[in-house]
């Protein structure tokens, strides 16, 4: 192999772990966020209840 295809394979494997953590970020943020509302909506949940109109 030459000192071209080194560096393509570089780049390509650095393209794919720089993504790799991105998404993995974005989805451990998600899950927070979901754990966060899950959260607060139990601790406040019984407060806001008769503020909501009787559907």
């Amino acid at each position: 192999m030459t000192i071209f295809d080194y560096l393509v394979l570089f780049v390509l494997i650095s393209s794919v772990i720089i993504s790799t953590m991105r998404g993995l970020v974005k989805e451990i943020l998600s899950l927070l966020g979901w754990v966060v509302a899950f959260v607060v909506a139990n601790a406040y949940g019984a407060q806001l209840a008769p503020l909501l109109p009787e559907l």
